[in-house]
């Protein structure tokens, strides 16, 4: 299933336990074994993984290594000359018609303006391909290729607003691996890279969307004072989005599951944000179905997140029937990532705890 957003399938950080045991007898060395072997090939993995973000920073800094290098030759060099001109060297080319050489071999025409235009939208559909693909190395090649574009236009709202995707992407990568400091980082590098591009480009939605994601997912690392600020942060650019492009699924998705919460808030904890923040952003069920509604309309294929938040939406209007419709609705949807796999258990859970309602009268 696509990223129904693409935001939905990387959204969630896993986190794994592992227990360990006191083994006793020749059955423990055996254990022992297998999990040191284990756990060598996890490391290595691990290894493998650092290897690839370090090859794609280490591109980028030899690409800017390059152009400083253009910068001290001269512009319009003569056949044969030194890749590194000094200035006496530069008065002499001047001298000997090197700019008859100079139309032979540094056309500027529209002709080849239009080839790197035709280079550069090129180079997107890869990285768009490249993030929308499933494997870490994916996700870690577009990182690295959209680093390279970005030292060559760094004011490039297209290329910002993905970087701002990859970056959470990546954060998401690193946070189910359990590393959680480049988790934040590259969720704090994405925050960075969304504010520019809305500073660029203010009507930019794509811009707006994955600088929202970011900010949410900062939210998760702050404290609680932090997360309320990021959440009015969060709603200010999931609105704009909506109001720019409004046939977006996702951004529906997000303002319906922000509601949500909102409107799940404690009379405490509406009390202390009040106090802290002035009036808290309305959100109620109510508003959250109508976005989760809509999110459904709009989306090409049957979306398992959506369907079983609408449920639980239900469920917090106490209208337990039609919360049982979208728990069934959701349930028919074949699971195809962990993330599904997950939503398919609290689905079972909750049709359990509700069976009992099937059947009465409204």
């Amino acid at each position: 299933m696509k990223m129904n957003g693409d935001f939905i399938r990387y959204r969630g950080l896993i986190a794994v336990a592992v227990g360990a045991g006191v083994m006793i007898g020749a059955a423990s060395v055996f254990l022992y074994q297998q999990l040191f072997g284990e756990r060598g090939r996890l490391l290595l993995q691990q290894d493998i993984n650092e290897l690839g973000e370090s090859v794609a920073e280490i591109r980028r800094e030899l690409n800017a290594l390059r152009c400083q290098q253009r910068k001290t030759r001269n512009p319009r060099p003569a056949i044969g000359a030194p890749s590194v001109v000094t200035d006496a060297e530069t008065e002499m080319f001047s001298t000997v018609g090197g700019e008859d050489i100079d139309d032979e071999f540094y056309d500027l025409s529209s002709d080849n303006e239009t080839m790197v235009e035709e280079n550069k939208d090129s180079s997107f559909e890869e990285i768009d391909s490249l993030l929308e693909g499933s494997s870490r190395e994916d996700k870690t090649k577009a990182y690295g290729l959209l680093l390279e574009l970005l030292d060559k236009e760094p004011d490039n709202v297209e290329i910002l607003w993905r970087m701002t995707k990859a970056c959470h992407m990546m954060g998401s990568l690193h946070g189910a691996e359990g590393d959680q400091e480049k988790m934040k980082s590259f969720v704090y590098k994405g925050v960075e890279y969304g504010q520019k591009a809305i500073e660029l480009n203010g009507d930019n939605w794509k811009a707006h969307k994955w600088f929202a994601i970011c900010v949410g997912a900062r939210g998760q690392l702050q404290s609680v004072k932090e997360k309320l600020k990021d959440g009015h942060v969060f709603k200010e650019h999931v609105d704009t989005a909506i109001r720019i492009n409004p046939q977006d699924a996702t951004l529906h998705h997000l303002l319906g599951r922000f509601n949500y919460e909102v409107a799940g808030l404690s009379w405490l904890e509406r009390k202390v944000a009040n106090t802290l923040f002035g009036e808290v952003p309305p959100g109620t069920y109510k508003q959250a179905v109508e976005s989760l509604l809509e999110a459904e309309k709009l989306n090409a294929t049957a979306w398992k997140e959506n369907r079983l938040l609408l449920a639980k939406c239900f469920i917090g209007e106490q209208d337990y029937k039609e919360a049982l419709c979208w728990l069934d609705k959701a349930k028919e949807i074949t699971p195809l990532s962990a993330e599904e796999k997950n939503a398919d258990k609290e689905i079972d859970s909750l049709l359990k705890k509700y069976s009992s309602y099937r059947g009465l009268s409204t």
